[in-house]
C-alpha cells in the first residue's frame, strides 16, 4: 500500500454509518480522486448527504 502525507480517522453514526464509511475507505485505499467522487452516484442520497457536503465544500463546518 501507497503511504500518503496524512491521514485522518473517522466517526460515522446513523443507520447507514458502517456503509459510508466502507465506502470512504475503498476509495481512498484505491486512490479515486475527490473530483471523481464528487460526481459519484448514492445510492442512498439521505444517509449519504454528508459525505456529499464534505466533497463539495471541504474545510468548512
Amino acid at each position: 500500500m501507497k503511504s500518503t502525507a496524512a491521514s485522518w480517522p473517522a466517526t460515522s453514526a446513523g443507520p447507514a454509518g458502517g456503509g459510508v464509511l466502507y465506502g470512504l475507505a475503498i476509495a481512498v485505499q484505491n486512490e479515486i480522486p475527490v473530483e471523481r467522487l464528487r460526481h459519484m452516484m448514492f445510492a442512498y442520497p439521505a444517509f449519504h448527504r454528508a459525505v456529499e457536503d464534505a466533497l463539495t465544500h471541504p474545510g468548512h463546518d
